[in-house]
């Protein structure tokens, strides 16, 4: 659901809602690229697939009749669904949310009726009701002992002929609107993973918005975290996060500018557009072949 399409969507401009996030959720984002690399392993004793994340902190248990498509990482649009679910969920105070058609539901979250669209919703459900969350080092409240948490598959669905029916847990809605470990996202979401973790992350650190005192994040720190683990191309990749998370941050306040420059990321509340780059020019040079080995080694 990472490449769902936003184009020509139906979203009115005050439908924009917002969520409650557990801070957990944004300290350690889940979402990946539906192309990351998955290295799927199963328990002894149950025969239960899992997979971690490379950071190490969080553990998606899946259930052992789920589909083995769904073994693998949420995409940053299904993180997207499940917030907005959630989002839905507490401003209609039930959990229990029925939708006459899957169309109908993709026009609440913004999105088109495409039949890849709708391939896409389902996979999405399919994935939250059949993952098993597991963190680490789960932070209950600021300046208190980390505790080991295992959450329970997030929600539960069913069809109603070509209706769908959608039941948020009490305990996922107890973990993200109570305690006081929580941050508000408006929504919706970015749906490029890397760029919503990065989102996520700076929302978690500044929670009223003001950017101006983000402290600058180089590549080793911020790109494992991200879900950035190529080497080749990853200052690319990292500038096209940078950018969804500005837009996303744009879309919310109107005033924070996030720009990638000199292998780090800068958040700020000037645009970096109105001081333009020196350019420098490099002399044109040409290796003699008699002394093109002289250098290597």
């Amino acid at each position: 659901m990472s490449n769902l399409n936003q184009r020509k969507a139906a979203r009115k401009p005050d439908a924009q809602r917002y969520a409650h996030f557990n801070k957990n959720f944004c300290n350690y984002p889940m979402g990946r690229d539906v192309r990351h690399r998955c290295n799927v392993k199963r328990f002894t004793n149950s025969n239960r697939p899992y997979l971690d994340l490379p950071t190490g902190e969080v553990r998606f248990v899946f259930s052992l009749d789920s589909d083995p498509s769904l073994h693998r990482y949420p995409t940053g649009g299904e993180i997207d669904l499940l917030a907005q679910l959630m989002a839905m969920a507490k401003i209609r105070g039930t959990r229990q949310l029925d939708f006459p058609s899957k169309q109908a539901l993709l026009a609440e979250l913004g999105l088109t009726g495409r039949d890849s669209n709708r391939k896409r919703l389902i996979a999405g459900l399919d994935y939250w009701a059949s993952v098993q969350i597991h963190h680490r080092e789960w932070h209950v409240k600021a300046h208190r002992p980390k505790i080991e948490m295992r959450i329970k598959p997030p929600l539960h669905w069913r069809a109603m002929g070509k209706g769908i029916r959608t039941t948020i847990s009490e305990e996922w809605m107890r973990i993200n609107y109570e305690g006081g470990y929580f941050i508000d996202v408006h929504l919706p979401l970015p749906h490029h993973a890397a760029g919503q973790n990065l989102a996520l992350m700076m929302r978690a650190f500044k929670p009223n918005n003001y950017l101006d005192e983000f402290p600058r994040r180089s590549i080793a720190t911020v790109a494992p975290k991200l879900g950035l683990n190529s080497r080749n191309h990853i200052g690319r990749q990292l500038d096209i996060a940078v950018k969804h998370a500005d837009v996303w941050y744009k879309r919310g306040n109107g005033y924070a500018f996030l720009y990638y420059r000199d292998g780090e990321i800068v958040a700020g509340t000037e645009d970096p557009k109105a001081e333009p780059r020196r350019r420098v020019k490099r002399p044109k040079t040409t290796l003699v072949p008699a002394m093109a080995d002289e250098f290597e080694g």
